[in-house]
């Protein structure tokens, strides 16, 4: 699915009829629909709060420009594909189980049950309605472009079955887990906007944005609503120049690389030397009692304990602080690995079945309780993974092509103020 959207630059679009607008509240139009400066702030709060507020006021600005061009830039996309959609489908692309399972896998991707996830959206002011309407959007242009394109995109056999025999050969090779970001350039006259949109970028993952929710937002490649994960890779499975560059990444570095197809930012997870391919799976729950609740904090800290404490198995724990009112998550399933600090300390030193100390945030304290774990080995990759990755490359390049053309015949106004 993925993720979500591309920003891009408006000021290289000369053959588009881009003129100004100067009625207050109204920040741009696109072939006829308002974009307001109440959806511009929305989006940009929904950014800053998917970046984890890694957006100072020096880069506001510029991201607040960025962020107006890509939502003009959906709102080019939504509107090619609800044309299309009309009478190539007979009825809506995007159904609202695909929305409600797309919204889950954001949730689960940052460790976190739909409920908790809602509820910290309620939290920092954000509607949930943003997110599932730029799922909506993102999901109908790709199903839009599937439509137009997938028959023109020929993967052969030969040269999957090429691929996997050099996969396997490969097997004893380093392993790289990997998260990546692809903007394409089409043709050098968007090489300076895509540059400038992958520097800003660049400038937020330096300091501190979360990869996943970034290339959610940003990203052009497949994997966007994955947040970017393409989980473990061997050598042959990326193109020989970025499988070059992870070798000499530290794990949790960004990298950024020009190839001839475009811009790609890597970002280091893990790795496993040669002949070193296990991994740990776990699954796991929470238990938690916010703060603000009107007890004392020795109050919670001795139930959380008497829970620890007095019940033997997870199940009667979590029977137990359901019953007394306590937030238990749903099970989430993830590498132990990739999970974000201090979780992924707590949960190396717990076998399963087990329940930790009291862990603290800000707002609540919390147990973890590890329902299962154990090592497995790296997968190799499929022949339907391959194939996807390489389909992915072939239509975000002819996605971009499409969004140029529609905006060659955009008639597209903007605020002066926003320019």
């Amino acid at each position: 699915m993925k993720r979500l959207a591309a920003i891009l630059h408006l000021c290289v679009a000369t053959a588009v009829m881009a003129t100004t607008v100067e009625y207050a509240g109204i920040v741009a139009v696109v072939n006829g629909a308002i974009i307001t400066a109440k959806d511009l702030e929305e989006r940009v709060k929904l950014v800053i709060f998917s970046s984890g507020g890694q957006i100072d006021s020096s880069m506001r600005k510029q991201m607040e420009q960025q962020i107006l061009a890509e939502m003009i830039n959906e709102q080019l996309r939504w509107q090619c594909a609800k044309k299309f959609e009309s009478f190539a489908n007979g009825g809506r692309w995007v159904s609202n189980e695909m929305l409600n399972g797309a919204f889950a896998d954001i949730a689960q991707q940052n460790n976190m049950s739909t409920t908790a996830f809602e509820q910290l959206l309620q939290k920092n002011n954000i509607d949930k309605k943003l997110i599932l309407n730029q799922i909506r959007y993102n999901l109908s242009w790709m199903e839009y472009i599937k439509a137009r394109f997938a028959k023109s995109v020929n993967i052969s056999r030969s040269d999957l079955k090429r691929r996997l025999l050099e996969l396997k050969e490969a097997r004893h090779s380093a392993s790289y887990q990997v998260q990546r970001m692809f903007f394409p350039v089409v043709d050098n006259s968007r090489e300076r906007e895509v540059s400038a949109r992958v520097q800003h970028i660049s400038a937020m993952l330096a300091k501190g944005a979360v990869f996943e929710n970034v290339a959610r937002q940003f990203s052009e490649g497949i994997m966007a609503s994955r947040g970017g994960n393409i989980g473990w890779i061997r050598q042959g499975q990326l193109a020989a120049d970025e499988y070059a560059v992870l070798s000499q990444m530290k794990i949790g570095e960004c990298r950024t690389i020009r190839n001839s197809s475009g811009y790609v930012i890597l970002k280091l997870v893990d790795k496993r030397d040669a002949g070193c391919n296990n991994i740990t799976s776990v699954q796991f729950v929470q238990v938690a009692v916010p703060t603000n609740a009107g007890h004392s904090m020795e109050e919670l800290q001795g139930f959380l304990n008497y829970l620890r404490n007095n019940y033997s198995t997870i199940e009667s724990l979590l029977e137990r602080a359901r019953a007394a009112g306590c937030y238990v998550s749903e099970p989430v399933n993830a590498v132990q690995d990739t999970l974000p600090q201090p979780i992924r300390t707590v949960i190396s030193s717990l076998s399963a079945g087990s329940t930790s100390s009291i862990q603290k945030t800000p707002d609540a304290l919390f147990l973890i309780c590890v329902l299962n774990k154990k090592m497995q080995k790296i997968p190799d990759p499929t022949e339907e993974e391959i194939s996807e990755q390489q389909f992915g490359e072939r239509m975000a390049v002819l996605a971009d092509k499409e969004l140029q053309e529609a905006r060659r015949k955009a008639e597209i106004t903007i605020n002066e103020k926003y320019k």
